[in-house]
């Protein structure tokens, strides 16, 4: 859903309502990945772990039915920002399984493996993206509503069942407790946030931001880009990206590894600079019109895919081991990062498409990904970042 279907059948299933329904359409879906703090904190404070990310699948799988038989982008809205919720809190929890549920020195392996299989799943996505986006998008939304139902019995397996948050039961009365906590004021909030900012957590969520600004306004307008820019159709959009990806999912083990023996940090760096370089050579074709400029792009294109492990698994061990507290609303804090960053990704250059076409997206992409990595290189390049698994002697 959030990798392989959004970038590709999202924007084709809105674009004939016009630029600012593709841009609102896309951002619902991430405003919903928004809760993700919420829901990691909530299903750590009760308990709820499991049923919650179980939860998240059939949800996912309805809202996929709704996208694709519904003309009315209102139902769109409504379908993508149900979607996007369920998909941040299935993301949320899928890393608190593993960093609540295990210990620290396995957590780069174990991540890795887990990313794998998200990959996979992006592939699958990106597949069906390609088979259906130019001929039956509604046929594709019912297959990805089908395969998405198996997520329900496919995670029932082996699911560790984790511990209440201290301080909390899992009765009727620590819903009142959460209920309470979360009427906290909103100075008390705001300072607790710009607290978490002024940290090397708080940091690296800025980078992270930015970058998922710079990645996702490309990735989430994708077929769009890539036909305004260089002429090339969504099918054949999705089968490079498709390709990207896939080489992608496999490297998920062997980056957790990497990060382990070099350090989290520069595993991040390393992507957020490939996927700079990517987009700065796309944007720089699209501006030339060489006439090589195809090659460029589906080269950038699958460039960028490749990048994102590096990306995510660097950045997402960093947040573990730099984060103090609740785990799960640390993760959730992480993917609400991204999530924000999607957004504004999605709405911010919606006049650009009208005035200049999609293909003005890279420029901007780039430049964003370039403040990204200014931000971030002081806590990415820091000694401190062996990770969890470093010891002394």
């Amino acid at each position: 859903m959030v990798s392989g279907l959004v970038p590709v059948m999202l924007p084709i299933t809105a674009q004939p309502a016009g630029h600012a329904a593709v841009g609102f359409v896309v951002a619902s879906f991430f405003v919903g990945q928004l809760t993700a703090p919420y829901n990691g904190a909530v299903a750590d404070r009760l308990g709820k772990q499991r049923v919650m990310f179980l939860a998240a699948f059939p949800v996912m799988a309805v809202c996929a039915v709704v996208l694709g038989v519904s003309d009315s982008v209102y139902i769109w809205i409504l379908a993508a920002l149900l979607a996007g919720a369920a998909a941040g809190t299935a993301q949320t929890l899928g890393s608190v399984f593993i960093v609540e549920g295990h210990p620290k020195e396995q957590w780069n392996t174990l991540l890795g493996w887990f990313r794998l299989t998200f990959g996979l799943g992006q592939v699958v996505g990106l597949a069906i993206g390609g088979l259906f986006a130019s001929s039956n998008l509604r046929l594709g939304w019912i297959i990805a509503a089908l395969i998405m139902m198996l997520g329900v019995f496919l995670g029932r397996i082996g699911l560790p069942h984790l511990q209440t948050a201290p301080g909390h039961s899992a009765t009727a009365d620590s819903t009142v407790d959460v209920t309470s906590k979360q009427h906290k004021t909103l100075k008390i909030r705001i300072q607790g946030f710009l607290t978490v900012l002024k940290s090397r957590f708080g940091f690296l969520l800025v980078c992270w931001f930015l970058s998922s600004i710079s990645v996702l306004m490309f990735l989430n307008a994708m077929p769009l880009v890539m036909s305004d820019a260089f002429e090339i159709g969504s099918s054949l959009s999705a089968s490079v990206y498709l390709v990207g990806a896939l080489a992608g999912a496999v490297a998920y083990p062997a980056v957790g590894d990497l990060s382990r023996r070099v350090g989290a940090g520069r595993v991040a760096l390393f992507g957020f600079l490939l996927s700079f370089a990517a987009l700065t050579c796309m944007a720089i074709a699209f501006f030339a019109h060489p006439s090589w400029g195809v090659a460029v792009g589906l080269v950038g294109m699958f460039c960028v895919a490749f990048s994102y492990p590096y990306q995510y698994i660097g950045a997402n061990l960093l947040a573990a081991t730099l984060a103090s507290g609740s785990e799960g609303g640390a993760m959730g804090m992480f993917n609400a990062s991204a999530a924000s960053g999607a957004v504004i990704g999605a709405l911010a250059p919606v006049g650009l498409a009208s005035a200049f076409g999609y293909g003005s997206y890279l420029p901007l992409a780039a430049g964003i990904g370039l403040l990204g990595i200014v931000v971030g290189i002081p806590v990415l390049l820091g000694k401190h970042h062996r990770g969890p698994w470093k010891t002394t002697a």
